[in-house]
């Protein structure tokens, strides 16, 4: 194989357009995006690495996984394959190696791809998505989220979310900050460009149809270490100025990732309401 995608299998190319998307996966987050035994997953895996189009390190204990991301000469194909967006975005052993913020972020989107598939329902998620707020300040997310399910009434829902993956390797304020800039997004109108008698509709506008809600998920933690973290949490944004008066434009929750990976998130109470604190599924299919 020489590595050009019209000598890659269906499999495989699906493995490559996901690595290319999502930058870095585990062997077991690769074999739940692609809904194939584990044992044919590794061996397409295999089969890209040694055409070149991939590569892996293994990752950190206790389950040492190994961790998967493109090569140039992979994301040289995913591209020639037109089915992907071109990013600039590169991925090399260190940086894999030292990747477990993102390894958590995208394993919020496969346990959500997981009861997506048992509800008939589709989820996507993109990476470290910009938001403006300013001609020079912007909140990036650490991905969006784009759920979209069917209620029992058949009524289909477009769920948005911005998803914040905390691992609590960053003091509790950095999370508030963070919240601060949401705020400023949802009411920022961005100036008018030259030639033009009026302001543009809201930023956030152009992208989704209502504001997405903030959703913070704890992980790489202990449950104990979660509920504090919570605690914090709750209590930070309650008692801050600025969110107490300007942060009704956003709606934020937060879980855990281990919740999201055991529970059903649309009949358990597992999405705890900030400043409030309301445990509700993440959407009742009623």
């Amino acid at each position: 194989m020489t590595g050009a995608v019209s000598e890659l299998t269906g499999l495989e190319q699906a493995l490559l357009r996901h690595l290319y998307r999502l930058r870095l996966l585990t062997t077991s987050q690769a074999r739940e995006l692609a809904a194939a035994d584990r044992r044919v997953v590794q061996q397409r895996l295999r089969r890209l690495a040694t055409a070149g189009l991939i590569a892996e390190v293994q990752g950190p204990p206790p389950g040492r996984e190994r961790r998967w991301f493109c090569t140039e000469a992979g994301r040289a194909a995913a591209e020639a394959g037109r089915e992907v967006n071109p990013r600039r975005y590169q991925f090399n052993e260190a940086a894999a190696r030292s990747a477990g913020h993102l390894i958590g972020v995208n394993a919020v989107g496969v346990a959500l791809t997981r009861w997506a598939r048992r509800y008939g329902d589709e989820v996507a998620w993109e990476l470290e998505v910009g938001h403006a707020y300013s001609r020079t300040q912007a909140v990036i997310a650490d991905a969006v989220l784009a759920y979209t399910l069917t209620t029992l009434g058949g009524e289909v829902v477009d769920l948005r979310r911005f998803i914040e993956y905390d691992r609590g390797t960053e003091p509790g304020h950095i999370l508030v900050d963070k919240l601060r800039g949401y705020v400023e997004v949802a009411g920022y109108r961005p100036p008018p460009e030259d030639g033009q008698a009026h302001r543009p509709a809201i930023g956030w506008q152009r992208r989704y149809p209502t504001f997405p809600h903030v959703l913070f998920v704890f992980g790489d933690m202990t449950d104990q270490e979660a509920q504090g973290r919570l605690g914090r949490l709750i209590g930070d944004v309650g008692s801050d100025p600025f969110l107490t008066t300007h942060g009704r434009a956003v709606t934020v929750h937060a879980t855990t990732l281990d919740e999201l990976q055991r529970s059903d998130p649309f009949t358990d109470d597992i999405i705890t309401r900030v400043p409030h604190g309301e445990r509700r599924p993440l959407h009742s299919r009623r």
